[in-house]
């Protein structure tokens, strides 16, 4: 029988078999007829993602990481938020452990807050307090008692349902800063759904790398989204006159493009949006640090922008770490411009931004093109 209910699926998941117990309580929802949000499925595994940011110091240099990791923990978090608010009705919390997992209890507190039901399941006899868990935990399922056999949980979930539609109905109004959070989580999860649907991701041609990157643009342009401390620090390098070149984070120091009189910015990335929202003169391509990708379909038009922007102002040329994909662009811009080889281009740059490291891919392809 299909019920119409979506179950947030929380608990500890540090070892297989507690992975395999929050997957059981899953597959037995959706026996019942509820769809699940199963967080090692369905989310994002910030372990694996965290493993590859130091293995990428061409594309996430060393200096860089620590704003990259909380740019993804802010994904991470963002993920959890937008299901258990808005897209699930309800919690079901394993509380199976020496003492109940955090991130489930925020889980959790959250669903409480937004008016929906929680359910306990625990089969797991330790407690902290003479044989009862925390009160601020056995609060957040209301007057509904554990559940000790994955049975009784549709009982204990129409039961659940019963209570607060009696007491006024599920969900409610948000506070705005809480709905930031929705938002931003709603535009991570819609990415995951739609990278999960492409052939590329079905067929393996699409690393973490490439995640990383795409997580990183849509956080990184939030203007809702409290910026960490290395954005309003970080400064864009001056090539020649009226040309710069940086990462994503000095492009959102809007500080420091308006005291260098940056007028014009030209993103190179996973990002398409004007996080400046019409203060500059801004150009967005769609490109991956990737040796394959072609830069002869926007290498025109980017000289185009970048000289018109030296005309009238300055411009700056950005990605997402300022090393490969921006640097490639401005070595094909100083090459034209001066006359100069693509390799004598590129040292040159080196002296102005000593982090960049263009990929071979677009070196072979620069040096057929200018």
């Amino acid at each position: 029988m299909s019920k119409s209910e979506r179950i947030y699926c929380a608990g500890p998941m540090f070892n297989p078999s507690e992975i395999n117990e929050l997957a059981a309580i899953s597959k037995h929802l959706e026996s019942l007829g509820y769809s699940t949000f199963l967080p090692p499925r369905d989310g994002l595994e910030i372990a694996e993602l965290f493993k590859v940011i130091p293995k990428s110091r061409d594309i996430v240099p060393e200096e860089e990481q620590g704003w990259a990791k909380y740019y993804l923990k802010s994904a991470i978090f963002a993920i959890d938020v937008y299901n258990v608010i808005e897209r699930c009705d309800g919690v079901v919390l394993n509380l199976n452990g020496r003492v109940p997992d955090e991130g489930g209890i925020i889980e959790a507190t959250l669903a409480f807050a937004a008016g929906k039901p929680v359910v306990f399941y625990k089969t797991d006899y330790r407690t902290k307090l003479f044989g009862e868990d925390n009160l601020m935990v056995t609060g957040l399922a209301r007057s509904v008692p554990y559940v000790e056999n994955l049975k009784d949980l549709e009982q204990a979930l129409d039961l659940s349902f019963d209570i607060l539609r009696r007491r006024g109905g599920i969900g409610g109004p948000l506070p705005a800063s809480t709905n930031i959070w929705v938002e931003l989580g709603r535009q991570v999860f819609d990415y995951l759904l739609q990278l999960r649907g492409s052939e590329n991701y079905k067929t393996g041609k699409i690393n973490q790398i490439d995640i990383i990157h795409q997580l990183i643009g849509i956080l990184a342009r939030s203007n809702s989204l409290e910026s960490p401390a290395v954005v309003e620090t970080a400064k864009p390098d001056e090539v020649i006159d009226g040309l710069y070149i940086s990462g994503l984070q000095a492009s959102l120091n809007k500080k420091e493009l308006q005291k260098n009189g940056i007028t014009h910015i030209l993103s190179l990335g996973s990002f398409l949006d004007d996080p400046h929202k019409g203060e500059f003169n801004h150009k967005s391509f769609r490109i991956l640090d990737n040796k394959s990708e072609s830069l002869s379909t926007i290498l025109q038009e980017c000289m185009e922008f970048i000289e018109e922007g030296r005309k009238n102002g300055k411009v700056l040329v950005h990605c997402l770490s300022g090393v490969s994909r921006s640097a490639a662009i401005v070595t094909a811009y100083l090459a034209k411009t001066n006359g100069t080889s693509v390799d004598d281009s590129m040292q040159f740059l080196k002296t102005k931004r000593n982090v960049i490291n263009i990929n071979e891919g677009f070196r072979e392809q620069l040096r057929a093109l200018v």
